[in-house]
């Protein structure tokens, strides 16, 4: 069939099973990271996802030290906004954010090269085929991404026992490696 003989929306709607992957917005929140912040943006650059599909976008509050100097090496969407961190993240989700997704991810943190891949693959197949619109946020936790596939380094036994009857006993189960210096790599994200 000719280009010219499809149907116009042919062209404009794209089956669920497309190769093209939608922007991700990943906002950064910061109050005076120098420490931090050169760190957490180089990791989020070296994400295996797309380069030309990641948004990045830091907004500090009112940083006195050098964060805002050093984010704008990694990308020249860098914001002050404040007076707290929710302040930020709505403002940089509600105001600045371009992609179809949205994580939000603190300065300490230092993402996995491929968790933005794995989550919004992870996302796109809890959506794929649904008819029904998607909410406007969704949750996403660690807990409910499938186990990463890439070359991660082998489990060792190195757990060190409990130093005090008050703490509770190691656990068994694999460390997710979605995980940061700080907490989960992300609380949740947002679809748009």
């Amino acid at each position: 069939m000719k280009p010219s003989n499809l149907h116009p929306q042919s062209i404009l709607f794209l089956p669920p099973t497309s190769t093209l992957k939608p922007t991700t917005s990943i906002v950064v929140t910061t109050k005076n990271e120098e420490k931090n912040i050169g760190n957490c943006l180089k990791s989020i650059r070296a994400q295996s996802y797309p380069h030309d599909k990641i948004e990045i976008i830091v907004v500090d509050n009112f940083s006195t030290d050098k964060t805002r100097e050093i984010a704008l090496k990694y990308t020249d969407k860098v914001y002050s906004k404040g007076p707290e961190r929710s302040a930020q993240r709505n403002f940089g989700m509600m105001d600045i954010a371009k992609g179809k997704y949205v994580m939000f991810v603190d300065a300490d943190m230092i993402l996995s090269p491929a968790i933005v891949e794995a989550c919004v693959k992870s996302l796109e197949q809890q959506n794929a085929g649904s008819h029904t619109p998607v909410p406007k946020t969704q949750y996403l936790t660690t807990s409910s991404l499938p186990p990463p596939t890439s070359n991660l380094p082998p489990l060792t036994s190195n757990l060190q026992p409990p130093t005090s009857p008050l703490q509770p006993p190691p656990s068994n189960q694999r460390p997710s490696p979605y995980t940061s210096q700080k907490s989960s790599w992300a609380k949740n994200i947002s679809v748009r």
